[in-house]
């Protein structure tokens, strides 16, 4: 009778721990590629551990790219996923590590962007080690001995953490200046069992100075260094690892180079792994058996024999619709763990967990991605399609852009058939306009337009820099459907003589080096598509598309209004804002002519964002302070006093309107909340205008918060490191 209560409530009281209101569905993007039995990749992590006598339980997190996944955790070896950070405030997750006292795997330490969390109970809850505070990055965890007893070191951004194995407060050793960012903490203990060697990068991430460090006590090394090589010279690393087995024997890539470097002697004498060379190199270790690994964007490799030959790491997913198998070698790597399961190899990448597997003759890597949902997504472009269900499209970081055709189910992508917008690649950024099956995307120079659910799209390019604050003209008698006008901003340099109002090469399919190539520059002028402008001379302009942003004109704003973002009164085809830190202006002409700026006394910036629900009722959200509303045009304006409690640490929120009008949505993240001890990200909801609200946040964990988007009665809400989350029928 306990354990079914327990299932039932402790979700509940977790919930409420982080935040009011039910839990978040998570639709993705996952088992990207579609694989069989969910062994497609998902999600962006930077570390993972797993117990040797327990296996089937991993830990994982994740925080590359601003992403902020939390814990997640694995009970049967990487098929099901579940977020396990109750307790953890800071959710950029950098390092993970299972103590191994336990063997269990209860034990569990996690570094972050601001300390170090430990768990006793699995992962259940999480207790922050107040010692820990600001010390920097702490990126990752291994086990040794300082004179005998056994510790366990921690890299921070600017020193090594100590404690001893049996507990006690950790301690720090001052480096000589800041640890390499990513840098695995590379270790050897000394023959007689009694003294660790730390062997590290001290400088940037990508050109530093080869150190070693000696560990004499808890709190202070002896540290030597910069190591000099055959010509007095310096070695310049990225990324170092000693062998375990040999203190004198190292690997290190070069920085700049990116070329995998050894030395036999400790560094006196150093040489390039030429066969190597054709790849390029980051992340080096020197596992427990004498292999050698490396991992980087172009792949994980392996050498078994002393850097003369290499192999390449193979990611292999079977997609269920029967496509060709997908066989990749390249992955954004962001670690090489060497001691997962006990003396196991296992590549965390901003594509999900790869475990070495021995047992495979052809360097197969274990996919233990399963069902993670733990993607640092960008958009979520949705439309209706024939069977009744959604199709969303996302642009992701780490991946080109993805699609679902059944709301989130599966992420198959498009079919050779379709014309996909993979042009746009890493990044960007779009949204569908209602339920017309028509959507929008922009990414640096370019814009991607849809017509039929995100199923075929064609490109744009010579935009004259990437655009934003996008919004379009309803049709009569709807809040949500578009007539075809469209609004854009573009912020770049003013030009020489003024453009036209008239559209660029439009609807122009080019590859994606084509649409992202470099501009071409002529004396101090830059040129681009047949204008001329000032490097330094940057101003807004306003862009319009008369055909749902098939194509596009765009013209200067007054210099009086340098808008940083655009709205449309849905109530009103004509009625166009503008706004920028300090001025709201309005356009009765689609952006033809401009008012002066609203000169209401209590309409006092600084200005974030204008949600108009209709001619009369408005909401100002405001930088840093409380959101403004207008039940008159804008004349007046007050404070919506009711969410004070949210902006008392001075925190900017986005928000956003229901289609009906009648749901309000405040969102954002408190970073300040860390260092307080408490959960930051929050989701408000209010029916009635403002006066009052609702807590919405339920279990959510992550600290990445991207947009909202509203689909009929259903609230989706973007985020990097969890995924698109969706509410249904948020607005009953």
């Amino acid at each position: 009778m306990l354990r079914p209560l327990l299932c039932t409530v402790l979700p509940l009281l977790i919930a409420a721990l982080k935040g009011g209101g039910g839990a978040w569905e998570h639709i993705g993007p996952w088992n990207i590629f579609d694989g069989k039995d969910n062994s497609g990749e998902a999600g962006t992590l930077a570390c993972a551990a797993s117990p040797k006598e327990n296996p089937d339980v991993i830990y994982a997190g994740g925080s590359n790219n601003g992403a902020s996944s939390g814990v997640i955790k694995t009970i049967d070896g990487g098929k099901h996923w579940t977020r396990n950070s109750n307790g953890i405030w800071d959710t950029r997750v950098l390092g993970v590590w299972v103590h191994p006292d336990d063997p269990t795997g209860g034990h569990v330490l996690v570094g972050t962007s601001t300390g170090i969390y430990e768990s006793v109970d699995a992962a259940a809850s999480w207790t922050f080690l107040k010692e820990t505070t600001g010390w920097g990055n702490v990126m990752s965890f291994r086990e040794g001995v300082i004179k005998g007893e056994p510790f366990i070191f921690a890299n921070s951004q600017n020193g090594i953490l100590t404690r001893p194995r049996g507990g006690g407060v950790w301690k720090k050793i001052a480096s000589p200046g800041g640890i390499a960012a990513n840098a695995h903490l590379s270790i050897v203990i000394t023959p007689d069992k009694q003294n660790t060697e730390v062997l590290v990068c001290i400088g940037g991430w990508a050109a530093g100075k080869l150190y070693y460090a000696s560990l004499d006590s808890a709190t202070t090394a002896t540290w030597t260094g910069p190591i000099k090589s055959q010509n007095n010279t310096d070695i310049d690393c990225a990324n170092a690892a000693v062998d375990p087995n040999d203190r004198n024997h190292l690997l290190y890539s070069k920085a700049r180079e990116f070329h995998l470097w050894e030395s036999y002697d400790g560094g006196k004498t150093v040489h390039n792994l030429v066969n190597h060379n054709n790849v390029g190199t980051y992340f080096v270790m020197i596992g427990f058996d004498g292999r050698y690994y490396t991992a980087t964007q172009s792949g994980a490799f392996v050498s078994s024999d002393k850097g003369k030959t290499w192999d390449a790491y193979h990611a292999i997913m079977h997609p269920r619709t029967g496509k060709s198998i997908i066989d990749r070698v390249p992955h954004d790597y962001q670690r090489i763990i060497p001691d997962f399961r006990g003396d196991q190899i296992a590549f965390p990448s901003d594509q999900g967990l790869h475990i070495v597997d021995d047992s495979s003759k052809t360097f197969e890597l274990f996919n233990a991605i399963g069902d993670m949902h733990n993607t640092l997504s960008l958009s979520a472009i949705i439309s209706p399609n024939a069977q009744g269900s959604r199709n969303v499209v996302s642009n992701t970081w780490d991946w080109n852009v993805g699609a679902s055709w059944d709301d989130g189910k599966t992420w198959p992508a498009w079919n050779s058939t379709e014309k996909n917008p993979y042009g746009c690649g890493e990044g960007g950024g779009g949204q569908g306009m209602g339920a017309s099956g028509r959507g929008i995307m922009f990414h640096h120079r370019s814009w991607w337009s849809s017509e039929d659910g995100g199923r075929n799209w064609v490109q744009g390019n010579n935009l004259l820099s990437g655009a934003g604050a996008f919004d379009y003209v309803r049709e009569p008698n709807s809040r949500s459907e578009p007539s075809g006008t469209c609004f854009a901003l573009l912020h770049a340099p003013a030009t020489t003589p003024a453009p036209t109002a008239g559209p660029f090469d439009n609807n122009e399919v080019v590859s994606n080096e084509e649409a992202n190539e470099e501009v071409d520059y002529s004396e101090n002028d830059r040129y681009i598509s047949g204008v001329f402008f000032k490097p330094m001379d940057t101003v807004t302009y306003l862009m319009t598309s008369k055909d749902f942003g098939q194509t596009w004109a765009w013209v200067e704003l007054p210099s009086g209004l340098q808008a940083e973002g655009l709205t449309i009164d849905p109530t009103n085809p004509k009625s166009l804002f503008a706004f920028s830190p300090d001025c709201l202006a309005n356009s009765k002409d689609n952006g033809v002519t401009w008012s002066t700026c609203n000169p209401a006394p209590t309409l006092k910036g600084p200005f974030y964002k204008l949600i108009v629900k209709s001619s009369k009722v408005m909401f100002m959200l405001r930088k840093g302070v409380v959101p403004l509303r207008t039940i008159d045009g804008g004349v007046t304006w007050t404070e919506l006093s009711a969410t004070a409690p949210l902006f008392k640490h001075g925190v900017t929120m986005d928000g956003m309107i229901s289609w009906s009008g009648s749901t309000l949505i405040l969102k954002g993240n408190d970073r300040s909340a860390i260092a307080r001890g408490e959960y930051g990200t929050k989701v408000w909801k209010s029916v009635d205008d403002g006066d009052k609200w609702v807590d919405e946040t339920g279990d959510m964990v992550t600290i990445s918060l991207g947009q909202g988007v509203w689909y009929e009665k259903d609230f989706y809400l973007v985020t990097g490191g969890e995924g698109i989350l969706v509410k249904r029928n948020l607005e009953a």
